[in-house]
Protein backbone atom coordinates (compact mmCIF):
# COMPACT_ATOMS: atom_id res chain seq x y z
CA UNK A 1 0.00 0.00 0.00
CA UNK A 2 1.33 3.42 -0.98
CA UNK A 3 1.40 5.92 1.85
CA UNK A 4 -0.56 9.10 1.18
CA UNK A 5 1.67 12.18 1.31
CA UNK A 6 1.13 14.51 4.23
CA UNK A 7 -0.69 17.77 3.61
CA UNK A 8 2.60 19.61 4.12
CA UNK A 9 4.30 17.46 1.47
CA UNK A 10 1.35 18.02 -0.83
CA UNK A 11 1.53 21.80 -0.24
CA UNK A 12 5.21 21.79 -1.15
CA UNK A 13 4.62 19.66 -4.27
CA UNK A 14 1.84 21.91 -5.53
CA UNK A 15 3.93 25.00 -4.76
CA UNK A 16 6.79 23.56 -6.83
CA UNK A 17 4.36 22.89 -9.70
CA UNK A 18 3.09 26.49 -9.57
CA UNK A 19 6.66 27.78 -9.54
CA UNK A 20 7.50 25.67 -12.58
CA UNK A 21 4.47 26.97 -14.50
CA UNK A 22 5.26 30.58 -13.57
CA UNK A 23 8.86 30.13 -14.68
CA UNK A 24 7.67 28.64 -17.98
CA UNK A 25 5.30 31.57 -18.43
CA UNK A 26 8.08 34.07 -17.78
CA UNK A 27 10.38 32.22 -20.20
CA UNK A 28 7.65 31.80 -22.81
CA UNK A 29 8.28 33.25 -26.25
CA UNK A 30 4.82 34.80 -25.93
CA UNK A 31 4.96 38.54 -25.73
CA UNK A 32 4.49 39.50 -22.11
CA UNK A 33 4.02 43.13 -21.23
CA UNK A 34 6.02 44.67 -18.42
CA UNK A 35 2.89 44.91 -16.26
CA UNK A 36 2.10 41.25 -16.83
CA UNK A 37 5.70 40.27 -16.08
CA UNK A 38 5.60 42.28 -12.84
CA UNK A 39 2.39 40.51 -11.74
CA UNK A 40 3.87 37.10 -12.51
CA UNK A 41 7.04 37.99 -10.63
CA UNK A 42 4.90 39.02 -7.63
CA UNK A 43 3.18 35.63 -7.75
CA UNK A 44 6.61 33.96 -7.75
CA UNK A 45 7.73 36.13 -4.82
CA UNK A 46 4.67 35.30 -2.72
CA UNK A 47 5.00 31.63 -3.63
CA UNK A 48 8.64 31.62 -2.52
CA UNK A 49 7.62 33.25 0.77
CA UNK A 50 4.91 30.63 1.28
CA UNK A 51 7.19 27.69 0.40
CA UNK A 52 9.88 28.96 2.73
CA UNK A 53 7.36 29.28 5.56
CA UNK A 54 6.04 25.76 4.98
CA UNK A 55 9.58 24.36 4.86
CA UNK A 56 10.58 26.15 8.07
CA UNK A 57 7.45 25.04 9.91
CA UNK A 58 7.12 21.46 8.60
CA UNK A 59 7.68 19.76 11.97
CA UNK A 60 5.24 22.10 13.70
CA UNK A 61 2.59 21.67 10.99
CA UNK A 62 2.89 17.89 10.95
CA UNK A 63 2.89 17.61 14.74
CA UNK A 64 -0.86 18.18 14.92
CA UNK A 65 -0.36 20.92 17.48
CA UNK A 66 -3.52 22.67 18.56
CA UNK A 67 -1.52 25.91 18.27
CA UNK A 68 -1.47 25.62 14.48
CA UNK A 69 -4.41 28.00 14.17
CA UNK A 70 -2.06 30.80 15.26
CA UNK A 71 -0.25 30.33 11.97
CA UNK A 72 -3.35 30.57 9.83
CA UNK A 73 -2.84 34.23 8.95
CA UNK A 74 0.85 33.67 8.27
CA UNK A 75 0.03 30.76 5.94
CA UNK A 76 -2.90 32.38 4.15
CA UNK A 77 -1.41 35.80 3.47
CA UNK A 78 0.99 34.88 0.64
CA UNK A 79 -1.65 32.68 -0.97
CA UNK A 80 -4.21 35.50 -0.84
CA UNK A 81 -1.66 37.84 -2.42
CA UNK A 82 -0.95 35.30 -5.18
CA UNK A 83 -4.65 34.92 -5.89
CA UNK A 84 -5.02 38.70 -6.13
CA UNK A 85 -2.22 38.94 -8.70
CA UNK A 86 -3.68 36.02 -10.65
CA UNK A 87 -7.12 37.64 -10.63
CA UNK A 88 -5.68 40.90 -11.97
CA UNK A 89 -3.95 39.04 -14.80
CA UNK A 90 -6.98 36.95 -15.72
CA UNK A 91 -9.40 39.87 -15.70
CA UNK A 92 -7.20 41.78 -18.14
CA UNK A 93 -7.05 44.74 -15.83
CA UNK A 94 -3.85 45.83 -17.54
CA UNK A 95 -3.32 43.99 -20.79
CA UNK A 96 -5.12 41.12 -22.50
CA UNK A 97 -3.54 37.68 -22.22
CA UNK A 98 -2.89 35.55 -25.26
CA UNK A 99 -4.42 32.08 -25.40
CA UNK A 100 -1.03 30.60 -24.58
CA UNK A 101 -0.66 32.85 -21.53
CA UNK A 102 -4.16 31.89 -20.38
CA UNK A 103 -3.12 28.27 -20.82
CA UNK A 104 -0.38 28.84 -18.26
CA UNK A 105 -2.46 30.91 -15.87
CA UNK A 106 -5.48 28.63 -15.55
CA UNK A 107 -3.47 25.78 -13.94
CA UNK A 108 -1.75 28.32 -11.70
CA UNK A 109 -5.14 29.54 -10.50
CA UNK A 110 -6.41 26.00 -9.95
CA UNK A 111 -3.30 24.92 -8.04
CA UNK A 112 -3.29 28.08 -5.91
CA UNK A 113 -6.91 27.41 -4.98
CA UNK A 114 -5.97 23.84 -4.08
CA UNK A 115 -3.18 25.12 -1.83
CA UNK A 116 -5.66 27.47 -0.14
CA UNK A 117 -8.09 24.59 0.38
CA UNK A 118 -5.34 22.39 1.83
CA UNK A 119 -4.38 25.13 4.28
CA UNK A 120 -8.00 25.44 5.42
CA UNK A 121 -8.22 21.65 5.90
CA UNK A 122 -4.86 21.48 7.69
CA UNK A 123 -5.84 24.23 10.11
CA UNK A 124 -9.38 22.90 10.45
CA UNK A 125 -8.07 19.53 11.54
CA UNK A 126 -6.46 21.23 14.52
CA UNK A 127 -9.45 23.05 15.89
CA UNK A 128 -9.67 26.46 14.25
Amino acid sequence: MVEKPSKVTELLQISAEIMQICTSLLDSPETTTEKQRNRIEKIVSHLAQFSSLITEKTDFLESGSSQIHMMSHELRTPITEMMTQEYVLMRYLYDPLSEAQQGYLVPILEKTQKVGDLIVRLIGEHGE
